[in-house]
């Protein structure tokens, strides 16, 4: 069986955690703008590097604000003409959604991290060199991404994982990446304008405290008990709004399935947040401190030098 998800997840796998499964270390360009980003160059680069030997190459996006930031593509197929819609043997998406690490070490935004204009998706839209739209399968990959005293980077914890287990709503994808009107002539003077640009908030799946500091590869697809060098771990059950379960199949590689741990079932494997309100907070929200002597204590004045 040929899924580029699997050979996909190899490749990251040996790109950045030995065969002890410690993480391997490694340089990152400067940063050359707000919206450069060497991490995604550096990945996109190993994955077309390294895929060849599995029959596959990997484009980056032509730039910043594009989604997904990359494809793996089955080399020798015809896009304008072969049938590859949804088909994760030929085509897949990749986005990048990098991770911090608090100062308590847990994985920040646990329970929710933003997805800027796009929600994620189990299919995206992309278009050939035609301009020609098609739908392919999608995935994420979420890394934690560290740096160490010397400047040298690292991945602490990282998932590749099927844009269906997050959301496979494909209409509303369409919805909020559609076009959009967007409010000109605005304020006193007429030269404000209002993007009218959607923040959006899905899981985060390393916010789930076991799959933290693991190296794991979700699919909506049942690859069976074993596939290459990766193992069936968990089988994670989410229901829909509608009641209707959905499956998916977590697999580790077999060197860091330490002790072989039996396949569990996990219900709801994804924080979410406590309390959820559908009105926002005021943005901004500056008050007056009650005496001056409360200033004094966040930020001394000079009578006190």
């Amino acid at each position: 069986m040929k899924n580029l998800a699997v050979k996909t997840f190899g490749v990251l796998r040996n790109l950045f955690f030995d065969k002890s499964s410690k993480p391997i270390k490694f340089p990152l360009r400067e940063k050359r703008n707000t919206q450069d980003d060497p991490f995604d160059e550096y990945i996109s680069m190993a994955l077309d590097d390294k895929l060849q030997e599995h029959g596959a190459r990997c484009q980056r996006s032509s730039g910043p604000l594009i989604s997904p930031d990359m494809a793996v593509v089955s080399i020798g197929i015809n896009i304008e003409s072969d049938n590859i819609n949804n088909n994760p043997e030929e085509i897949i998406g990749i986005e990048v959604k990098k991770l911090e690490r608090t100062a308590n070490g847990k994985i920040a935004r646990p329970t929710g991290i933003d997805y800027n204009s796009t929600p994620p998706c189990g299919r995206v839209k992309i278009y050939t060199s035609n301009n020609e739209p098609l739908m392919i399968k999608s995935y994420y990959l979420f890394a934690c991404l560290e740096n160490d005293e010397s400047g040298n980077y690292f991945v602490s914890a990282m998932c590749l994982c099927d844009g269906s287990i997050l959301n496979d709503d494909y209409g509303l994808y369409l919805q909020i990446t559609g076009s959009r009107e967007k409010g000109i002539n605005m304020g006193t003077y007429g030269d404000g304008a209002n993007r009218n640009r959607p923040m959006l908030i899905f899981s985060n799946p390393l916010g789930a405290d076991f799959l933290d500091h693991k190296i794991t590869l979700v699919s909506e697809l049942d690859l069976g008990e074993r596939i290459d060098n990766i193992e069936l771990v968990w089988r994670f059950i989410r229901k829909d709004v509608e009641g209707v379960n959905h499956t998916f199949y977590a697999y580790m590689d077999s060197q860091d399935n330490l002790g072989s741990q039996p396949v569990t079932n996990v219900i709801e494997p994804f924080p979410t947040p406590r309390n959820r309100v559908s009105e926002t907070q005021e943005r901004g929200k500056f008050k007056l401190l009650k005496y001056y002597e409360e200033l004094d204590k966040i930020w001394p004045s000079k009578n006190n030098d």
